[in-house]
C-alpha cells in the first residue's frame, strides 16, 4: 500500500505554527544546558563545583524533549490531517 502524500491536506493548517515553540523550547533547552560552562567567568572558581549540578548521564531524556514531543504531536493532531477527498467531500456538506 503507498501513501499519497499529495493528497494529504490540512484542515486547519495554522495549528502547525505551534510546532515552531516546540523546537524553539528544546533548543533553548540544550543551549541553556551548554551555556553553564559559561559560569566560570562569572563565578569564583572555588565555589563552581558547588554551585553547578552536572547530570551523570549526558544523552539522557529529558521531560522538557517528551514536551516538545507532545507539542509537535500535538500540533499535527490539531491541524486535522486528512486527504484530498475527506477535505472536498467535508466542504460539500459544510456548504449545505
Amino acid at each position: 500500500m503507498q501513501i499519497d502524500l499529495q493528497a494529504l491536506h490540512f484542515i486547519r493548517p495554522l495549528w502547525l505554527l505551534l510546532c515552531l515553540p516546540a523546537g524553539l523550547l528544546a533548543y533553548a533547552w540544550r543551549h541553556q544546558q551548554q551555556s553553564l560552562g559559561r559560569l566560570a567567568a562569572v563565578i569564583a572558581p572555588h565555589l563552581l563545583p558547588h554551585l553547578v549540578i552536572h547530570p551523570q548521564e549526558r544523552a539522557q531524556w529529558r521531560p522538557v524533549y517528551l514536551l516538545s514531543a507532545l507539542l509537535v504531536i500535538g500540533a499535527i493532531a490539531a491541524a486535522g490531517p486528512t486527504q484530498g477527498w475527506i477535505a472536498r467531500r467535508f466542504c460539500r456538506i459544510w456548504r449545505r
